[in-house]
């Protein structure tokens, strides 16, 4: 197992909404919102288009905006990843966050929370 070593000019961190775990909307969906902050570290005068994906959970309705972002641009966006409850998720599923570009692709694992029990979806 190796790390992408390739180094990409432009950075992401993703992080929980403080003070959120999960919430189950009227719907019948788990919903996780996290912050995803990017940097865009190019030196190009042209613009970057980014695109957001979330890899890991099937059928998970997804939340992401696609962004422009000039050189030296930083900034943070929401990020809701919404999952039936009876998806038979466990209470912690790994997930990952993927942001592509024309200069280069960050997978930034995280996970996803539910109010499962443990016994339940960990198979």
């Amino acid at each position: 197992f190796t790390l992408a070593t390739q180094r990409v000019p432009f950075e992401v961190t993703v992080n929980r909404v403080p003070g959120s775990l999960f919430t189950v909307d009227p719907d019948g969906f788990v919903r996780n919102t996290y912050l995803l902050q990017l940097t865009n570290n190019d030196s190009g005068e042209t613009p970057v288009d980014f695109q957001v994906t979330v890899e890991g959970i099937e059928g998970a309705e997804v939340l992401a905006q696609d962004v422009s972002l000039g050189s030296s641009e930083t900034r943070t966006l929401p990020l809701i990843v919404r999952v039936p409850v009876e998806g038979g998720l466990g209470r912690t599923t790994p997930i990952e966050v993927r942001v592509l570009s024309s200069i280069g692709e960050i997978v930034v694992p995280t996970t996803f929370k539910t109010g499962a029990s443990d016994d339940q979806g960990t198979g």
